[in-house]
């Protein structure tokens, strides 16, 4: 039996102007894995895109389909995303 939830979190930068504003890559990886410890969840996985529109619906984006895979099928156990 598991312990906690098992998640995977996905980061998405379309832009240099949002990189610029705080929500670079690397502050949203920060987000989630803070999401995560304060949540009891363990960050089994980070799909992480830059320079993609987030005008996209999730499954149109680059690791979209990944996820939705991952999540139908449950290869990795995961029980959510967590996306910033």
């Amino acid at each position: 039996m598991k312990s906690s939830m098992q998640v995977i979190g996905y980061v998405l930068c379309s832009s240099t102007e949002q990189a610029a504003d705080g929500l670079s890559i690397q502050a949203q990886r920060e987000k989630i894995a803070t999401w995560c410890e304060l949540s009891g969840a363990d960050l089994v996985d980070v799909v992480e895109y830059a320079g993609v529109s987030g005008a996209k619906r999730l499954v149109e984006r680059p690791g979209g389909s990944r996820i939705a895979e991952l999540l139908d099928a449950r290869r990795a156990g995961v029980d959510a995303v967590v996306i910033v």
